[in-house]
């Protein structure tokens, strides 16, 4: 694992201990980091509705980004809270990967399985920039360029949940 990898773990770690009020408390926690909703992001909010045939993401869509459906999240948490000890639970963080594509393999997936072709826009970084500069709150922005600019979980932890089974980013898609 790279130290920049090591650093921005670190500091997701540190912020959702603070968000949460655990450093202060000195709870111990298990924090679950699975990636895009599979079955939640393709809205009109987040200008993602393949169900109108139109589509945009940030960058060039290539970028690999980790997916995984509420349901599997759901299975993955209560099989891991269940079966392994606390010691391996207590302070740590889990990276779970139901589906790892990019936007333009999903893309594709979906024009094949429906039979329905997709206009793509794709947004440059800078442009996603500009919008975040004068609108911090524009989450639709902040969302693609961070899948724009960052990479899937470089390692998983979907090992400790040996028959996980997580469904594909693909079978969670709306079909019009």
């Amino acid at each position: 694992m790279s130290e920049l990898v090591k650093i921005s773990t670190l500091l997701v770690e540190l912020v959702a201990c603070q968000l949460f009020g655990l450093v202060a408390t000195c709870l111990p926690y298990a924090a679950f980091y699975p990636g895009l909703y599979a079955d939640w992001i393709w809205t009109p909010l987040l200008i993602l509705d393949v169900t109108s045939g139109k589509v945009s993401v940030g960058g060039d869509g290539d970028t690999q980004i980790s997916f995984t459906s509420r349901l599997d999240i759901a299975r993955y948490v209560s099989y891991v809270l269940t079966h392994l000890p606390v010691e391996q639970l207590e302070n740590h963080s889990f990276r779970l990967a139901g589906d790892i594509k990019s936007f333009n393999e999903i893309f594709r997936a979906y024009e094949a399985k429906t039979g329905k072709k997709l206009e793509v826009t794709y947004i440059p970084v800078s442009e996603l920039e500009a919008r975040l500069a004068s609108d911090p709150q524009d989450f639709a922005a902040f969302l693609h360029k961070m899948l724009a600019t960052t990479g899937p979980v470089s390692k998983s932890d979907n090992h400790l949940y040996p028959d996980w089974n997580p469904s594909s980013v693909l079978d969670n898609i709306p079909v019009a």
